[in-house]
């Protein structure tokens, strides 16, 4: 598990395991509207945050030793990128939950599937690791609600929110290696006066039990929102970015079927299956001023940061033509091969690896040879 804040360090262990456990309409229609009531309740909490100047302290009645944080930010987006920014990575595990601020979490049960309305609502695991390693991981089990709204309390300003809030439920039992805590925490997006601006005001309201400083529990909280803050402002300022596939299901997901070769040498494989040299000039030389053959159109961009080819070279994959500037695309393989550079994602070499049956040995073999190594 690894978290993608500075704090965090890592834990190995397995992936957590959920019960089968169907629900009836009666259960479903219950845990959905739970969900709602606990989003418009941290919709009030953000109100108080809003309006009150002074320092307010939230505290729970039955979870007395909970420590509360708040921090507010403007990203320069719209409420509609905000709220598509969250659904489109529902089921995105690693992305959804680099959001919310937590290192792993997985839908154990979608409560929306049926309701016509606009909002979801789920059952959510989540976990994060502890900072010190004498101290166990943490997980937490909850509803969770995304949903528009409109702020009567703040001059009838038009919002978009996401809330997490613990529920003990027989689908999520506790883990093991993991401590299971409680939580509130919401991310509210409010429109502002100025165009393509929004308000993020995000508070976690959280109760690691068992034996932690306080210290340490306001340090997990801050670095909660402080990545989930990060997080947000990289993805809703850039577009989403694709989601990395592992080996074992990238050959179905592959544009381009790989054919067999007979050479067991991975160098040769690619060769055969990919080159064409008609479409491919010599391969440059160091001193020359042309670093990459001219593999893009002048017109396209890095479809990860936007940056037009006028400014940064592009670089294109050949199986799949996804496009990407050097700096995006250190993790993408070059294989040369006839003296020709050849470009593969990260995703479609994966993919080659796999399907040609090549060990472990090939693809460690040329991990070195990224697309911003000098050319030889």
């Amino acid at each position: 598990m690894h978290h993608r804040g500075s704090m965090f360090g890592e834990t190995l262990k397995a992936r957590p395991a959920f019960t089968e456990q169907g629900m009836n309409r009666i259960e479903t229609q219950y845990l959905s509207s739970l969900a709602r009531r606990t989003f418009h309740d941290c919709i009030q909490t953000v109100q108080f945050l809003v309006t009150d100047e002074s320092p307010i302290v939230v505290r729970h009645s039955s979870r007395t030793h909970a420590t509360f944080h708040h921090e507010r930010t403007q990203i320069r987006t719209s409420l509609k990128n905000a709220a598509r920014a969250f659904l489109g990575r529902i089921h995105m595990d690693d992305a959804f939950s680099a959001q919310m601020g937590f290192t792993e979490s997985n839908i154990i049960h979608d409560l929306s599937v049926d309701d016509p309305s606009p909002a979801h609502t789920a059952l959510r695991w989540a976990g994060i690791p502890s900072p010190l390693s004498f101290i166990h991981d943490r997980d937490f089990c909850g509803v969770e609600c995304g949903d528009f709204f409109r702020d009567d309390a703040l001059s009838g300003r038009k919002g978009w929110a996401y809330s997490l809030v613990s529920v003990d439920h027989i689908a999520c039992p506790p883990q093991a290696n993991y401590v299971r805590g409680w939580i509130r925490l919401a991310h509210v997006f409010l429109d502002t006066d100025v165009a393509n601006l929004i308000d993020v005001i995000s508070f976690v309201h959280v109760d690691l039990s068992g034996p932690t400083p306080q210290f340490l529990a306001r340090q997990v909280a801050k670095q909660i929102l402080r990545d989930a803050h990060k997080n947000l402002q990289e993805s809703l300022v850039a577009p989403p970015p694709r989601r990395r596939y592992s080996t074992s299901s990238i050959s179905t997901e592959s544009l381009r079927s790989w054919p067999k070769a007979v050479s067991p040498d991975v160098l040769d494989r690619v060769a055969d299956t990919l080159i064409d040299r008609q479409y491919y000039s010599r391969r440059p030389t160091s001193s020359s001023s042309a670093a990459y053959p001219p593999l893009v159109s002048p017109m396209a961009c890095c479809l990860t940061c936007r940056a037009a080819a006028a400014t940064e070279p592009l670089i294109a994959c050949k199986v799949c033509d996804t496009t990407s500037c050097l700096p995006c695309g250190v993790r993408w393989r070059v294989v040369l091969k006839f003296d020709v550079r050849i470009h593969l994602c990260p995703r479609c070499y994966d993919g080659l690896i796999q399907h040609q049956g090549q060990s472990g040995g090939g693809a460690s073999q040329h991990e070195s040879k990224q697309s911003h190594a000098a050319a030889a």
